[in-house]
This record gives structure tokens, sequence and C-alpha cells, in this order.
């Protein structure tokens, strides 16, 4: 098993051990075999977030008792595999207590596709809460939001050409937007994993 560790400034540009002191924020991420296993968010000496990676043999109360109870600490619980998406379960924490449940689909290209909140006294996921996301590079994307019905609700662009808040309405004469690029996939909340049936 072979652990390596590297360090990343707020920008994402990665950064030497000595570097470190000069620097109020940063990222440590700890690999386990070339994987991501968690990273950990350091603001002025201290960590404030952590996204850990739980494996099978680890159980949640012993990760928690690695950090201090000021910690958020978000911890990916297992995946689920469809075809070439990847379904991962996420459970956030601050003082051992539990703040929110969450699932994400990834595709094939590591990136993600859907996020969203699960009720963490029923455990069923909540329909208001889906986003999907389009990407065309790390800094820009298109977020659809959605709403109890499953219909759109807006879409977020971070895309330079039609930076904003867009209403449903608004899409059709956005500046460089098209449905047939985006697909048919973020119409609507449903399907959940693209290409199945609703």
């Amino acid at each position: 098993m072979a652990i390596t560790i590297e360090y990343k400034n707020e920008f994402g540009n990665e950064v030497t051990l000595q570097q470190l002191p000069l620097l109020n924020d940063y990222i440590r991420i700890e690999k386990i075999n070339g994987i991501v296993k968690c990273e950990e968010l350091y603001s002025d000496g201290s960590i404030i977030r952590v996204d850990y990676q739980k494996s099978n043999e680890e159980n949640i109360p012993d990760i928690l008792l690695k950090y201090s109870s000021d910690t958020v600490i978000h911890i990916t619980t297992h995946f689920e595999n469809f075809g070439l998406y990847q379904m991962g379960y996420t459970e956030s924490y601050l003082h051992s207590s539990l703040l929110s449940k969450g699932r994400f689909l990834k595709n094939e290209e590591s990136n993600i596709v859907l996020s969203q909140d699960i009720n963490i006294v029923t455990n069923v996921p909540m329909l208001n809460t889906i986003k999907k996301y389009f990407n065309f590079s790390e800094d820009e994307y298109y977020v659809f939001e959605y709403k109890e019905d499953g219909t759109l609700r807006g879409m977020n662009s971070t895309r330079e050409m039609n930076l904003g808040i867009w209403k449903p309405l608004d899409l059709n004469d956005l500046n460089g937007f098209n449905w047939s690029e985006v697909g048919n996939y973020y119409l609507n909340a449903y399907p959940i994993i693209p290409g199945t049936p609703v």
C-alpha cells in the first residue's frame, strides 16, 4: 500500500511542504495507491473541513475521532455502479452530530452530473433538492435545479457568455445556450441516471 501526500493552494496549484508556512489556506491531499483517501482544508494552520473516503473496514465514529470537534467532516460512505456512472453517498458531521446526508452521481470522467440531499430521518432522497451539472471545464458549467414535481426551476451558469441565474423561459433566447448541446437529460429532474427510463 503506497501512501502519498500532496499539497495545493486555494487555487488548486501544487505547492511544496516548505511553502506551506507562507500560505493562509491550503489543502492536504492523502492518496492510497494513487486514489484520494482524504482532502483536508486548512485555514490559518487549522483544519476546517475534511472530505473523507470511507472504506468498508472503517467505521464513522473512528473517523470522527481523528479530527477536532470543530471540523466539518464530509464522509463518502459507499458507491454504487450504474454502467458508466457511479453514485456516491455522503454524510456530513460537526461536533460528532450528523448535519446532512446526500448522494452524487459521477460520469466516467469523474465529473459530478447530479447531486441530491437525503432526509436524515427518513433516509429518503428529497425531490426538490436535485441538481444536475453540465460541465464545459472546471470553472465553466451549468447547474440545473428542479421543483418538487420534477420540472425545471432554473439554471445557474458560470459560463462567461451567459453568466447568471436564468428562469426556464429565458433559456430559449439565452446567448450561447442550446438544449441540443446540453441534452434531454437536463430538461427534467428524472431520470436520475442518464439513459435510463423515468
